[in-house]
C-alpha cells in the first residue's frame, strides 16, 4: 500500500479586488436589464460586476454577470436578471470584479 501524504490545517484564501467604479447612468426595465454606462473603460461578456444603485433597489449591491456587451452603445446585460417590475432606476456604478486564482492555480502548489 503506498503511502499517503495529507496536509492538515491548511486553509487556502481566494483574493480577489474590485476595479474602479465606472458610473452607471440606466438600467432598464426589460428581460434582462441592460445597464448603460459612461467612461473609458469596457466590459467583456463573461465579467462579474457589483452593482451599486440608487432608486432600483433590487439591484443595489448585487453581483451579476455580464452578457451581450455593446461597446459602441456603452451598454450590457445583467445576465439572467428580469427587472421588469423593479423600481426605476435613478443613478449608480458598476465594478468588475477580479479574482485572484483559479483552480489551475492552485494544482500548482
Amino acid at each position: 500500500m503506498a503511502n499517503v501524504s495529507k496536509w492538515s490545517s491548511v486553509a487556502v484564501a481566494i483574493q480577489s479586488a474590485l476595479a474602479t467604479a465606472q458610473t452607471v447612468t440606466a438600467i432598464s426595465k426589460a428581460n434582462p436589464g441592460v445597464a448603460t454606462y459612461s467612461g473609458t473603460d469596457t466590459y467583456a461578456n463573461g465579467d462579474y460586476v457589483k452593482v451599486t444603485a440608487v432608486g432600483m433597489a433590487q439591484v443595489n449591491g448585487r453581483v451579476f454577470r455580464v452578457a451581450n456587451v455593446n461597446t459602441g452603445a456603452k451598454t450590457f446585460e445583467l445576465e439572467g436578471e428580469n427587472t421588469t417590475s423593479y423600481d426605476t432606476f435613478a443613478a449608480g456604478t458598476a465594478q468588475v470584479i477580479t479574482f485572484g486564482a483559479s483552480m489551475s492555480t492552485a494544482q500548482n502548489i
